[in-house]
């Protein structure tokens, strides 16, 4: 029952550019100082138009979406080779990674002219500190507790996927032969050790959620999409049974809980030892929309095929560059064009550039790059060192 496939899930790819293009309408939207009352209606009520700027949502998304690809092979084997898996994710988050925060740092020096009137504090915060070696430096290693804010805002959850792939494997291989509800208590417990040091304080974060327990609590989300790697097979089977109104309502169910997530912390924030939780609680109920949407997009024929189209492919090709050349394409055009056009304008045109801008360095830079960790990879693994679960 819990065979797990070799295949490549392309619907999955399709998902991530989905999220991937949530972040950058979020973006967007974020930009003036006050959303017109139309767009302030549509987003910020019970509109279901509320998935288009569910921004974090996409990248907790993300963290689920990583957890289940990158445990597929430690599912499969029951083993790794460290390295090679190691220098591999290097190669797919790093490297492109590097090649985009110089860029940004570059466009940073060139474009940015000062403070604009009208817009948001979010969009002010970027680029309006000077390089200097010290931020340069934290930059380049990632993975400390860095001032994630000054260039490239969207580079806080890389950090956290960088730190948890060192973990990774070692974490799965623990768990892998545990009952699934212990999986999900030791994700329970790594939230827990995480919030308290929103109670605490024990870690400042420098940037945007980039302390190291920040790091704890979001590994639970990779614990996630592990499990369902790992119990794809049972979740296809029990969804091939069910009825079409209740796949509809798993559906629905989905949505809401990653649309809607912070409508209980209603409840939450009336009882003082749990409101410093209501973030975590957030993000749980995200992660199981978020988890719910994955089991459908690799059960539902119907979705899947939509998945699976020629537009949809090409947006995940280019989700992880758009993830990251978006926000300079943005500041870039704003800073450059602020008393040339108006705002709405800039803001339209920005989001086809960054898709031509994003499409232009997936295939120079992040195509190759990965194609050279796979190499170099299976060099590597020719002499393995296993970790056996």
């Amino acid at each position: 029952m819990n065979r797990i496939s070799s295949a490549r899930y392309e619907q999955l790819d399709s998902l991530r550019g989905l999220a991937a293009l949530t972040v950058v309408i979020h973006h967007l939207f974020l930009v003036p100082l006050a959303l017109t009352p139309f767009f302030q209606l549509l987003f910020h009520f019970k509109s279901p138009a509320k998935l288009l700027i569910s921004g974090h949502a996409a990248v907790l998304l993300f963290f689920v979406l990583s957890g289940f690809v990158l445990s597929l092979p430690l599912h499969r084997h029951q083993s790794v080779d460290y390295l090679p898996f190691l220098l591999k994710r290097l190669f797919r988050i790093y490297l492109p990674y590097l090649v985009s925060i110089l860029i940004a740092m570059g466009a940073a020096s060139l474009f940015y002219s000062g403070s604009i009137d009208g817009l948001s504090s979010w969009f002010q915060s970027s680029w309006k500190q000077p390089l200097d070696p010290a931020s340069f430096m934290e930059h380049m290693v990632l993975i400390g507790n860095i001032h994630s804010d000054l260039y490239n805002n969207v580079i806080w959850s890389l950090i956290h996927e960088l730190r948890i792939s060192l973990i990774f494997p070692f974490v799965i291989l623990l768990l892998n032969r545990s009952h699934w509800a212990a999986s999900i208590l030791a994700c329970f417990v790594f939230s827990l050790i995480g919030g308290l040091n929103n109670v605490y304080h024990w870690e400042l974060s420098n940037g945007f959620h980039t302390t190291y327990f920040d790091s704890l609590h979001y590994l639970s989300f990779f614990i996630l999409g592990s499990l369902l790697a790992k119990h794809q097979a049972a979740f296809l089977h029990h969804y091939k049974k069910l009825s079409f109104p209740v796949k509809i309502t798993l559906l629905l169910l989905s949505l809401l809980c990653y649309i809607y997530a912070t409508y209980p912390t209603v409840i939450t924030n009336q009882i003082s030892f749990l409101a410093p939780f209501n973030p975590i609680l957030i993000d749980y109920i995200t992660a199981a929309g978020a988890s719910g949407i994955i089991v459908l997009a690799l059960s539902s024929s119907a979705l899947s095929k939509l998945l699976l189209t020629k537009p949809l492919l090409f947006l995940g090709n280019i989700s992880f560059s758009l993830y990251l050349y978006h926000l300079t394409v943005l500041l870039g055009l704003v800073h450059s064009l602020h008393q040339k056009l108006p705002l709405p304008v800039i803001l339209l045109l920005s989001l086809p550039l960054s898709i031509g801008v994003s499409a232009v360095m997936w295939y120079v830079f992040e195509r190759r790059f990965a194609e050279q960790g796979r190499a170099l990879a299976h060099k590597l693994a020719k002499s393995p060192i296993p970790i056996k679960a």
